[in-house]
């Protein structure tokens, strides 16, 4: 019986990683176990199902979707990406704060890079940063 054609694609775009994973968190040795005929197919869709958020094998799929490499993503889970879009958004408030209260030119503050970031100056580019813009020229147009 030939191995469901879903397993064999998971193989030829992620074999490295579903082997290091299924190896480290479910006890597998994938060739031996899956081709030998020792976990079903089955079994070794919901093995792969329930990998981390922070394997191996979920970061090579960011990675190819994003066209970036593997190790940028490795570690990133949404609790931590949260952690830094909150910390920005918050360095963002401080700033506006600091800056409606003061009447020199302030640093903007630096984002956190995250791999799901695609390289722009979220400080220029950011639906934040131009909300802030418009506010600070309504505040210009009342005074």
């Amino acid at each position: 019986m030939a191995p469901p054609k879903a397993v064999i694609d998971l193989v030829d775009d992620y074999g490295d990683p579903l082997d290091r994973d299924l190896s480290y968190y479910h006890g597998v040795d994938f060739v031996a176990d899956f081709f030998g005929g020792a976990i079903s197919p089955e079994r070794m869709l919901s093995r792969i199902a329930r990998l981390p958020e922070d394997s191996s094998f979920n970061a090579a799929r960011l990675a190819k979707k994003f066209g970036r490499a593997e190790t940028d993503f490795r570690g990133w889970t949404t609790d931590r990406l949260l952690a830094a879009r909150l910390t920005t958004y918050l360095a963002w408030l401080t700033y506006a704060k600091q800056q409606e209260n003061s009447k020199k030119k302030l640093t903007a503050p630096t984002p956190i890079p995250t791999p799901f970031d695609d390289g722009a100056a979220e400080s220029k580019t950011s639906q934040f940063a131009r909300m802030l813009q418009a506010a600070r020229e309504a505040r210009a147009a009342r005074e």
